[in-house]
């Protein structure tokens, strides 16, 4: 799962009790899936293969990743290629 850190809190604290403006914005914040992923060395990607996940139109495809950076507790990667045509950057930390 993959989430922005400044999604607003829901007004109440009864998940059956939110807006469809709150709604929009946490969906919008985050996106979840499994599945496999491999790593090619040689040019530099990662490839994840989708299973499952919360945007139902990837579930069965594959993505590839750039990475631009490898460390033993951290990986940094692009998305050139988002839904919404915008370039990403991720950074994964290694959680202690």
């Amino acid at each position: 799962m993959i989430s922005r850190a400044d999604i607003p809190k829901f007004a109440s604290n009864n998940s059956n009790q939110r807006t469809a403006d709150e709604n929009r914005a946490a969906v919008r914040g985050m996106i979840a899936y499994i599945g496999t992923w491999s790593v090619d060395e040689a040019s530099k990607t990662m490839t994840m293969n989708n299973e499952a996940g919360s945007f139902p139109n990837l579930v069965g495809r594959s993505q590839k990743r750039i990475i631009t950076s490898l460390t033993g507790d951290e990986l940094k990667y692009t998305n050139p290629v988002t839904s919404e045509g915008a370039v990403v950057e991720a950074v994964w930390k290694r959680a202690m």
